[in-house]
């Protein structure tokens, strides 16, 4: 009906145009423009729904795949760790392994402690070297006595103890050595010589620049009373009338408690 309402002679403008050609042979005359009901639309899904189940679909496989690399890979740490020696450890197994322990620790303590003791604190060929530091070759001098003591520090109740170590020297002196007594007498000339000891014979209980250490110095020069004025060769080296002067040196090095060294005042375990 709607066609033949529509229809016109061949012969009119209407007819011969494009558009109106076009739009009957497409049939738009005959469409249906009306909107789906609301019952019928309910129940038939849209473009998006029926996209978002082919993804959904795709996101199964993917949690699929994903749980079940997730699987094997518990499954493989489950068995290295069965297989590795603790998984088979026996509680006898680790009271025997403390017992070892402590009998160890007790060893350990008693080679400190006597490791502290026999520490290299007072040796004689160290404080030799210290005499041929203090007083090289051909330097003027000639020592008459030197003695060396060590005395720990009273400090009752405490697991270790400082000590004095004290030389003591007396000699004589002709007039150029008196600039090497100055500066002997002296803590930072002091402090050199004993570092150079400490660097020539490997004994650290002479490094005078670690903490809870100190040096104390102290030089008294006088005139040599039996002193003969008179020509000097070689051979009058040990001739006291050719020295003008005479000094005692007294070098005090102190070891705190606190230092490496200190002396272990416990029993050994």
């Amino acid at each position: 009906m709607i066609a033949t309402a529509l229809s016109v002679t061949p012969g009119s403008p209407l007819a011969t145009a494009h558009t109106f050609a076009v739009l009957r042979n497409d049939g738009w005359a005959a469409q249906d423009f009306i909107p789906v009901a609301k019952d019928a639309a309910e129940v038939y899904p849209t473009r998006g729904e029926m996209k978002l189940l082919r993804s959904a679909r795709y996101a199964r496989l993917g949690f699929a795949s994903l749980g079940l690399l997730a699987l094997g890979w518990t499954m493989l740490q489950m068995v290295d760790m069965i297989r590795k020696p603790v998984w088979a450890f026996d509680a006898k197994d680790g009271k025997s392994q403390q017992q070892r322990l402590a009998f160890l620790a007790t060893e350990r303590a008693r080679i400190d402690h006597w490791d502290n003791l026999l520490e290299d604190r007072s040796k004689a060929w160290a404080s030799m070297e210290l005499i041929g530091g203090l007083f090289p070759n051909n330097s003027g001098f000639l020592v008459k006595s030197f003695s060396h003591t060590i005395r720990t520090d009273s400090a009752p109740g405490q697991a270790k103890v400082g000590y004095v170590r004290e030389w003591k020297i007396t000699g004589l002196a002709r007039e150029e050595a008196l600039e090497r007594l100055a500066i002997l007498n002296t803590r930072d000339g002091m402090s050199a010589i004993f570092n150079g000891v400490a660097t020539v014979t490997g004994n650290s209980s002479f490094r005078s620049d670690l903490p809870h250490r100190s040096l104390v110095v102290n030089v008294r020069t006088l005139e040599n009373s039996g002193f003969r004025q008179g020509p000097i060769d070689d051979l009058a080296r040990l001739d006291e009338s050719t020295y003008p002067f005479s000094f005692d040196l007294s070098i005090q090095q102190r070891f705190e408690s606190a230092d490496p060294m200190a002396v272990t005042s416990a029993k050994a375990p």
